[in-house]
């Protein structure tokens, strides 16, 4: 083959398509070629002809370096590869080695087909565009996939399954790198909408890639056998994972946190525990099944695991206790609301502003031995409580470190308010101080479930008047805490808590402030304490001017 005119031999496949066209390819073009068993393989440095854009804008382009086969292959042979209709096989080019002026047909090969044109041919644009091998797209046959009968993991339009083939990953041995696969691995199987039109779950395909969690990593695409749906593969967690977590024991691929499988550790901690009440059992397992990281897991905590219970803190309607956890080897609060009506309630609540950001460490739920009351079990504040951290460390404290501390405990209420809750009993004696950090609360209710609650002198005047609680009577305690904070007494300091003192603070008395206070800490208090609750600042305002 030495003298190849390639023009003629590529006329004669008649070529209607851009991204048909087969070309002559220098051999100075093709690098890092490599061979494995009698295969070999190359990657075109100009790419491969593609097409981009939409409808009227189509543009002819060329792909980022792409790796392909190569064939030692003679005149014959090629002239009835050109021929073939096997769509499996996709021919770029002929390049020719410098050393023995042997041919080499450059190509592709397939070796798949969903049963569809239109699904073959997206995936295969799909695969073309791909840059790491780990990231390619491909068609998964159904019965490759295994159904996960677990209930507990069937959620909506998804449910689990195990991938039979496995997902493709990139190993190394010594300095030396291949393509493998990992042992069965379990995925995801969602349903789209319209799934067993091509096109139209092609358009969904595309949207949901785009508008998708960016924790999610796509496998491809399959087509249940029993409804005809084509259903999109992914594991929720791949994203996540990455080498420095530590490999997972159980499905052997890398952790989605430090030594912790979001995959399949939850499993593994709902069981061999329980508490004696389905609804306590039901409520905890529902938030392990959502922990993300080792050291977020809420478990059951038997009280005979707790020793020196003291009491650290009341507030308007719950104690704060402090408590020594034997297997935790570390001491925490445990909160004891006095309602025990709506106690999932109040945790499943803490637990949501938990996810949106709270710095609180919650460790679990226990119950008290002899009055049967559910508790629950917090990060232990080595401070103990802010009455007791300003009673204690006032005459220390700078401002600095006062605007630091209200900075901390502004920053949780915000992240209560954003959670769509309020905290309803804002005062000293049940925020919790840590290492001068972390401000935290106990009490929460959702929009909507405003009663009375909370330490008089904190309580906002038009919840004294009968008014519901909102947000911004949230704002109006903290105003009361900043005039704490500036004189290091509890407000109204010397002044009955009676019904007197109840009608004052409705006709508008305000805490005072000591000498030498910073007078934009004073307007910021003040705002914060306003008559009328409109014009209280939100607690995202308040976070921002303290910390500008």
């Amino acid at each position: 083959m030495k003298n190849i005119n390639i023009q003629e031999i590529t006329l004669q496949k008649r070529l209607t398509e851009h991204n048909d066209a087969i070309e002559w390819i220098p051999f100075n073009k093709l690098s890092n070629i490599q061979k494995t068993g009698n295969k070999f393989y190359a990657y075109l440095l100009d790419g491969i002809r593609i097409i981009s854009g939409g409808f009227l804008k189509f543009t002819k382009l060329r792909s980022c370096p792409y790796k392909a086969k190569l064939k030692t292959i003679t005149v014959p042979e090629f002239k009835n590869l050109l021929h073939s209709e096997d769509e499996n096989f996709k021919i770029y080019g002929l390049t020719k080695k410098p050393d023995n002026n042997e041919c080499l047909i450059v190509f592709d090969e397939f070796g798949w087909t969903s049963g569809n044109i239109i699904i073959d041919k997206y995936i295969k644009e799909l695969q073309l565009k791909v840059e790491k091998y780990e990231d390619v797209i491909e068609w998964i046959p159904f019965e490759k996939l295994k159904p996960d009968n677990d209930d507990v993991y069937k959620i909506n339009d998804e449910f689990i399954a195990t991938w039979l083939e496995v997902i493709p990953i990139i190993s190394n041995e010594g300095y030396e790198w291949t393509k493998s696969r990992l042992r069965p691995y379990r995925v995801m199987l969602k349903t789209l909408t319209d799934s067993q039109d091509p096109s139209s779950f092609i358009l969904k395909f595309k949207n949901n890639i785009q508008s998708g969690n960016d924790e999610h990593k796509v496998y491809g695409i399959t087509q249940n056998i029993s409804t005809n749906n084509y259903m999109l593969v992914f594991e929720e967690f791949g994203l996540k994972r990455c080498k420095e977590h530590g490999i997972c024991k159980l499905c052997e691929i890398y952790n989605t946190s430090p030594a912790w499988c979001q995959t399949c550790d939850p499993k593994s901690v709902l069981h061999g525990w329980t508490s004696g009440n389905e609804d306590v059992d039901n409520c905890i397992k529902s938030f392990q099944r959502r922990g993300s990281r080792y050291d977020e897991i809420i478990e059951w905590i038997p009280y005979e695991d707790l020793d020196d219970v003291e009491v650290i803190g009341e507030g308007g309607f719950s104690v704060v206790y402090s408590a020594k956890w034997k297997k935790g080897k570390r001491y925490t609060p445990v909160t004891l609301p006095i309602s025990q009506k709506d106690f999932l309630k109040e945790f499943e609540n803490l637990m949501q502003t938990r996810f949106v950001g709270n710095k609180l460490e919650v460790y679990g739920i226990t119950q008290h031995k002899e009055t049967k009351k559910y508790m629950i079990v917090f990060q232990y504040a080595n401070g103990g409580n802010l009455r007791k951290f300003l009673e204690k460390n006032f005459t220390k404290l700078k401002w600095e470190s006062k605007w630091k501390q209200l900075l901390f405990i502004s920053w949780e209420l915000t992240q209560i308010h954003k959670a769509g809750y309020i905290h309803r009993d804002l005062h000293s004696g049940n925020i919790l101080i840590k290492e001068y950090a972390n401000g935290n609360k106990e009490e929460l209710i959702k929009e909507g479930e405003r009663e009375i609650y909370g330490v008089l002198p904190y309580i906002a005047p038009e919840v004294l008047l009968k008014h519901l609680c909102t947000e911004k009577s949230d704002i109006y305690s903290f105003g009361v805490i900043m005039a704490e904070m500036s004189t290091g007494n509890p407000p109204y300091y010397g002044l009955e808590c009676d019904v007197s003192l109840d009608i004052k603070i409705c006709n508008g008395l305000h805490p005072t402030f000591a000498e030498g206070t910073p007078e934009c800490y004073i307007q910021l208090a003040s705002r914060c304490m306003d008559a009328n609750p409109s014009n209280r600042p939100s607690s995202i305002d308040v976070y921002k001017e303290l910390e500008s």
